[in-house]
């Protein structure tokens, strides 16, 4: 079995701390979920203009990435906000591809009771 953890768990620490510290403390992987204050690793420079020397980082110190975790909200009525959603989803599928991460996962918003939250959620369930 392996084991990894996730940067959830280390908020403060630079790209470079959470795999050198996953490698001192025997771990074989890392999830990535936030980053130093960004919640959304997809945006940052590590995890796009900086992709190749991450990956290399990570392979140097024999630290795998078995998954991007996601947290978007889809039962949203503003359009504006579920196009963001869904933006924000496809840019961590997209870096979850080139990272040869495995698995992405989803940690969607608690169902809201609000009313056009519910008929969002219901109309979602037909199509």
């Amino acid at each position: 079995m392996k084991l990894s953890f996730t940067t959830l768990g280390c908020p403060d620490w630079t790209l470079r701390q959470v795999v050198e510290n996953a490698a001192r403390m025997g771990y074989d992987g890392v999830d990535l979920r936030g980053l130093l204050g960004e919640i959304d690793v997809s945006k940052l420079p590590e995890f796009t203009t900086g992709l190749s020397e991450t990956k290399r980082l990570f392979a140097d110190h024999g630290i795998e990435i078995p998954g991007v975790l996601i947290g978007a909200r889809y039962a949203v009525a503003d359009p504006a906000e579920k196009q963001k959603q869904f933006d924000e989803t496809r840019r961590n599928l997209e870096l979850a591809t080139k990272l040869a991460a495995p698995f992405s996962a989803y940690m969607a918003d608690a169902y809201r009771t609000d009313t056009a939250s519910r008929r969002l959620c219901l109309t979602s369930s037909r199509t």
